[in-house]
């Protein structure tokens, strides 16, 4: 007897003593009729396609066998962030039990965890690393769900994780304390509970590394966020981020953090999502083996996601859940894959790259700064970026239906080099269903003009992908790094409005922007930093036509100096025309309030000699603030800073 089953679009025969069959039948339709894409390079758009905001997050259900030998995919995914969860009082921890002893007299074996940074570090990612769960000493019983039995050792054993890796020299870092208390397959206590958790080891992260980042509840529902902000409020808590996870919701997520914060009551607290996938979590059909996780629909899925969380400029961070598939650690201590067990990864058990992990790939690769793009339908999607040099559009078919497709480059940059065209689709670049693993090029076209036209179909959740290049191997997106980064500080006085402000670690550039919300309103952010050359360039590129609107209107950026006692205790302030004297918005970080100096530089290329202005006893940090406020809607900067000398400014400690 044979059986016919209908699953996902696909037939599944059933017979006595036969293999199961999997036919990929297509049912799709096309749409009638033909979507016009037209991509114009000399219009700027917001928001930018940041790298910054898109990341990982690796679960520790992997042996240190995958995790290193897929390490270098990391950097070539262009990542930079990954979220790794600690496992301490687990089986699954690295040298488990990691932590032994009794308190004052912890005993810490970091052998793994410090080979796994380190090899992350030299990917030039930087990790978010989970404070979690209970070790051995504080358990009450047996379980690492349940609540730490000492808060003070619990401070202490946060204090140590901290002030280890400062003392390493990992920078920047993130620390979350715990994950998915609200889930009792995390935790077993109360949310009081998690509170006290919290409390213990966020003041224990800052004791041992007062410059690092922490944050919480990293709440799977979004029940918790009100009473957390209230409880970090009411005892003066350090919080520089607000953290949850959603899975295929997160607006709904996203909306309860933005009304917990309030629009204007917690502007220096950034938004993490530090798990997110495409797919809900329950039922698991869609991340099971073989579900769309696995194949290329999950591609025009990300993209659609992508698009989405672009316009939550508060949002700083998302981390795609997750980075490899997982294995499960038997009580032999062998790693093994049981049938069942999610598939979530962008790359498989063999190391192979999943359709998924070139979508992210290719939004990676376009340029920052957004161009126009309309659409004549809503059969398909768009983004489109440029440079000097590169430009690139993205196509998606979001739907369940084949379309045909006619794609305008209007305006490209230059008119001499080549388009490269690469897809995503049940024949190319997905291994789930073809055997590829890589982002595979399907046409090579030289470019002759500035304007070129391409049409074809639009597979069902298909992608394609137009890179144009003027030959010069020039980009934007190379690692250009001028100093050494500690933190960023983020300021949202207006949560909510669409103006932004970036900072990419990687290629040290700045990008801020009004939005198009509103003529007035305050885009900053800051960059800690230390090993500073002794010259610095910066550039400034200017969108949208930025002016002057009243006394508070600026464009420029500023230089905060520390002296050795640990206090920020010398500010200036380089600007172009855009400002005022009259101006009285204060910086909330560094040394605050106004600064001590204001020069007017030429702001489109400044070389700037550093080693003369910083004061005496300097410590060896300074933070570089770059500041756009009440220049008008649509407007927009980008500052690109390079290393203009090989000197750095290195000043010996104080003697008392």
């Amino acid at each position: 007897m044979i059986i016919i089953t209908m699953f996902k679009n696909r037939i599944i025969l059933k017979g006595v003593n036969f293999l199961f069959v999997l036919l990929t039948i297509s049912f799709h339709k096309t749409v009638a009729g033909q979507t016009q894409i037209t991509a114009d390079f000399s219009l700027h758009a917001d928001p930018p396609l940041i790298k910054t905001k898109f990341n990982v997050y690796q679960t520790p259900l992997a042996p240190m066998s995958r995790l290193e030998r897929d390490m270098p995919l990391l950097k070539e995914l262009q990542i930079r962030s990954l979220r790794f969860e600690t496992a301490w009082g687990k089986s699954v921890d690295f040298n488990a039990p990691s932590i032994t002893g009794t308190f004052p007299e912890f005993k810490y074996n970091r052998t793994g965890y410090t080979r796994f940074i380190k090899g992350v570090m030299a990917q030039n990612v930087y990790p978010l690393l989970t404070v979690g769960y209970n070790p051995d000493p504080l358990k009450p019983g047996k379980d690492s769900r349940d609540k730490p039995n000492d808060m003070k050792a619990w401070q202490n054993i946060a204090k140590d994780f901290a002030l280890y890796w400062k003392q390493l020299g990992v920078k920047p870092i993130d620390y979350e304390i715990w994950n998915e208390p609200d889930l009792n397959i995390f935790f077993n206590g109360t949310k009081a509970d998690y509170f006290d958790i919290y409390k213990a080891g966020a003041t224990g992260i800052k004791e041992g590394d007062p410059d690092a980042k922490v944050g919480g509840p990293v709440a799977a529902f979004s029940g918790w966020y009100k009473d957390f902000l209230s409880f970090v409020k009411s005892n003066n808590l350090p919080l520089d981020f607000l953290s949850g996870h959603a899975y295929a919701n997160a607006p709904r997520q996203l909306d309860s953090m933005r009304s917990a914060l309030g629009k204007y009551n917690w502007p220096r607290v950034e938004m993490y999502m530090t798990e997110y996938a495409s797919y809900t979590s329950s039922p698991n059909t869609d991340i099971a083996e073989g579900g769309a996780q696995e194949r290329y629909v999950a591609a025009a899925d990300f993209l659609t996601d992508a698009r989405m969380f672009l316009n939550y400029t508060d949002l700083t961070k998302v981390y795609w859940a997750q980075w490899l598939d997982v294995e499960l650690l038997s009580k032999e201590g062998k790693w093994y894959y049981n049938k069942g067990t999610d598939k979530m990864g962008l790359v498989d058990l063999s190391g192979k790259r999943k359709a998924l992990f070139n979508g992210f790939k290719i939004y990676n690769m376009m340029p920052v700064d957004r161009n126009d793009v309309t659409l004549s339908s809503k059969a398909a999607d768009a983004m489109a970026s440029s440079d000097s040099n590169n430009a690139a559009l993205v196509i998606w078919n979001p739907s369940n239906y084949d379309t045909t497709v006619s794609v305008s480059l209007n305006h490209i940059p230059f008119s001499k080099g080549k388009i490269e065209v690469f897809r995503i689709d049940s024949k190319h670049s997905s291994y789930y269903e073809n055997g590829k693993d890589e982002l595979e090029m399907t046409e090579a076209i030289p470019l002759t003009a500035n304007a070129f036209n391409w049409s074809g179909v639009l597979p069902a959740k298909g992608v394609v992908f137009f890179k144009i290049s003027d030959g010069s191997t020039i980009s934007e997106l190379r690692s250009n790094a001028a100093a050494q980064d500690i933190r960023t500080y983020h300021w949202f006085s207006d949560r909510g409005n669409s103006n932004y402000a970036d900072f990419d670690r990687l290629t040290w550039i700045a990008r801020l922007g009004m939005g198009s919300q509103k003529d007035t309103g305050i885009s900053q952010i800051g960059v800690e930093m230390t090993n500073i050359p002794a010259r610095l360039r910066i550039t400034a590129e200017t969108f949208g036509k930025p002016h002057v609107i009243n006394n508070n209107s600026l464009l420029g950026y500023r230089f905060d100096f520390m002296d050795n006692s640990g206090k920020y205790i010398k500010s200036i302030l380089y600007h172009g025309r855009i400002y005022n004297v009259k101006r009285n918005v204060r910086l909330p970080w560094a040394k605050g309030g106004q600064a001590d100096t204001f020069r007017l530089i030429n702001i489109k290329n400044a070389r700037i000699n550093v080693a003369k202005l910083v004061p005496p006893h300097f410590s060896g940090k300074m933070v570089l603030s770059f500041l756009l406020q009440n220049t008008g809607r649509n407007s927009a900067v980008k500052f690109s800073v390079f290393k203009n000398s090989t000197k750095t400014i290195v000043y010996k400690p104080k003697r008392n």
